[in-house]
């Protein structure tokens, strides 16, 4: 499998590095949710390298990251909302268990 050139990554990263700071919540909930949204950039600028030169895309490895990542999101989003918006049943996944690896 081919990896995305890493300046693609950042940049996804760089757009959206203000929205985490202007963020009101705690410091760890801003560390996994900064942690969250660099995984998202990774994936992102992998796909986006696929479509480019057109290889095969390897989309079971990709949806499960995207499965994990919306599990991580809708953790955080409880944390920051509190006790009255968590939604019995959803766990909080502590590691991705992709083929991509740990995008930490």
């Amino acid at each position: 499998m081919h990896t995305a050139p890493d300046h693609m990554a950042e940049s996804s990263n760089h757009r959206s590095a203000a929205l985490v700071g202007a963020s009101s919540a705690s410091p760890p909930l801003l560390k996994e949710l900064r942690l969250v949204q660099r995984e998202l950039g990774h994936l992102a600028a992998e796909l986006r390298f696929h479509q480019a030169s057109g290889e095969p895309a390897e989309l079971d490895e990709w949806i499960f990251s995207l499965i994990f990542l919306e599990a991580r999101l809708s953790k955080l989003s409880q944390d920051i909302a509190g006790p009255e918006a968590a939604r019995p049943g959803i766990s909080f996944p502590e590691r991705p268990r992709s083929a991509l690896g740990t995008l930490s």
